[in-house]
């Protein structure tokens, strides 16, 4: 397999393609070729007639990973809390196969982005808030999948700019990113698993991360102001040869803090907002000192914050259509006594 990969990059030389990396998974043929090469996490790069090529594993790929100390016990927890919610849900895309994948639901890099998300870094924060979730391991967790979310944004980046920092190119003007980037080497560094061998994904991560960042400083010379790291996956090329059914436009992490999956009540609100709606009768609203809130008089519970977020959700795009300012003004008290 190494004489075909440098046969195969000697070939693209001679017609003029100026071959800067290598993407591959981290099987052990791959690996294997990868040793032979002489690349490193301290060299992550051979040359091959005269000219510096860069090794990165398929970062989509490293990110199927099963859950480790940090603890994968935390995670099912709040999915199992969540599940059995009837009113509203915090994780409305989280399933039965993100926490218990068949065999080949583990292959769905989708479902493991999902878990590694700030989504759910937010539930298990959530929970532990409420009493829910009481073990000692519940805040590292939570900050081990919002490190995930903003690790996998930044090697996932699609545009120049986003308004998502994480998800921005590589650029001057973006130094986020970088630092994220090499922040993450060094956390990455000091994983390990409890009664077992650190499996070689660990390194790969690394490894993929020093190149690119390499990658970079060398063509920063060459005078190119931003780099796509989404370019550094299988998936484009894959697209460009039509080769397999690619999983590429399901990628995604879920990035914000909802509790809802307000994509789902857009639709609705969009029949409310163009609606011409007359109210013939005037409604009484309690005002005062004394107004009381009944839903809150129960335990507070990752259900009733989810059910607050939707209500939320749904009086703010209410009060963009209609000017009401008793309700603004109640809309303000609510804020001052939950917010």
């Amino acid at each position: 397999m190494k004489d075909v990969l440098q046969e195969s990059v000697k070939w693209l030389q001679n017609i003029g393609f100026n071959i800067r990396a290598t993407v591959c998974d981290q099987s052990t043929a791959n690996q294997w070729v990868v040793r032979k090469l002489g690349v490193t996490e301290e060299k992550p790069y051979f040359f091959l007639n005269e000219k510096k090529i860069y090794v990165v594993f398929d970062v989509p790929h490293l990110f199927k990973i099963n859950g480790d100390y940090v603890s994968w016990k935390d995670i099912k927890l709040v999915y199992t809390l969540d599940s059995h919610q009837s009113l509203a849900k915090v994780l409305p895309k989280i399933t039965d196969a993100h926490i218990n994948p068949n065999p080949f639901q583990k292959m769905r890099v989708k479902l493991a982005t999902q878990v590694f998300s700030k989504s759910f870094s937010n539930a298990i924060k959530l929970a532990k808030s409420t009493g829910q979730l009481t073990s000692i391991t519940a805040n590292s967790t939570s900050l081990f999948l919002l490190k995930m979310n903003n690790l996998f944004d930044t090697l996932n980046s699609r545009t120049l700019n986003n308004s998502n920092e994480f998800k921005c190119a590589v650029s001057d003007r973006h130094i986020l990113v970088e630092e994220t980037m090499r922040e993450a080497i060094s956390w990455i560094s000091t994983w390990c698993v409890t009664g077992t061998k650190s499996p070689p994904y660990f390194n790969g991560l690394c490894l993929s991360l020093t190149s690119l960042l390499h990658l970079w400083i060398d063509i920063k010379t060459e005078d190119y102001k931003f780099m796509l790291t989404c370019r550094f996956n299988q998936d484009p090329l894959e697209h460009f040869f039509d080769v397999g059914n690619c999983e590429a436009d399901e990628i995604h992490t879920q990035d914000s803090n909802l509790l809802c999956d307000a994509n789902n009540l857009s639709e609705d609100m969009k029949t409310l907002e163009t609606t011409n709606v007359s109210v013939n009768q005037e409604i009484e609203i309690p005002e005062g000192d004394n107004v009381t809130y009944p839903f809150f008089e129960k335990s507070v519970t990752i259900e009733t914050c989810a059910v607050t977020y939707v209500a939320g959700y749904i009086l703010s795009r209410i009060l963009k259509k209609f000017s009401c300012e008793i309700c603004k003004k109640e809309n303000e008290n609510f804020k001052k006594v939950f917010m």
